[in-house]
C-alpha cells in the first residue's frame, strides 16, 4: 500500500497516445483528466479508469500561432465544460470546445 500507479503515459518520449511530457493536469467532472502536454503541443484527455489511450482534444499540430498550435503550460475547466489553456509561448489564453472538436479561440 502507498505505492503510486501510472494512469497515463510512461512509454517514453514521442507523440503517441501514451507518450506525454505533462506540465499540468486537471480532473473533469466525469473523472477523466486533461493533461497539458507542452512539448507535444496538445491537450490530452485520458480515461478516468487509467486504462486505454489518451486522446488529443486540442492542439497537436506542432509549433505556431494557429488555433490548434499550442504550447500549453496549464489547463483548467470552464463551468460549461470548455477548457481554458494557458498557451505560454504564444502569449495567449485559448478557450477550447468541451467536445474536443473545433478550433480553440483566443479570449
Amino acid at each position: 500500500s502507498g505505492d503510486c500507479t501510472t494512469v497515463a503515459g510512461g512509454q517514453g518520449q514521442g507523440s503517441g497516445p501514451q507518450q506525454l511530457r505533462p506540465l499540468s493536469v486537471v480532473l473533469a467532472p466525469n473523472g477523466d483528466f486533461m493533461v497539458a502536454d507542452m512539448f507535444n503541443h496538445r491537450i490530452q484527455r485520458c480515461p478516468a479508469a487509467g486504462s486505454g489511450d489518451c486522446t488529443t482534444v486540442a492542439g497537436g499540430q506542432g509549433q505556431g500561432s494557429g488555433p490548434q498550435q499550442l504550447r500549453p503550460l496549464s489547463v483548467v475547466l470552464a463551468p460549461n465544460g470548455d477548457f481554458m489553456v494557458a498557451d505560454m509561448f504564444n502569449h495567449r489564453i485559448q478557450r477550447c470546445p468541451a467536445a474536443g472538436s473545433g478550433d480553440c479561440t483566443t479570449v
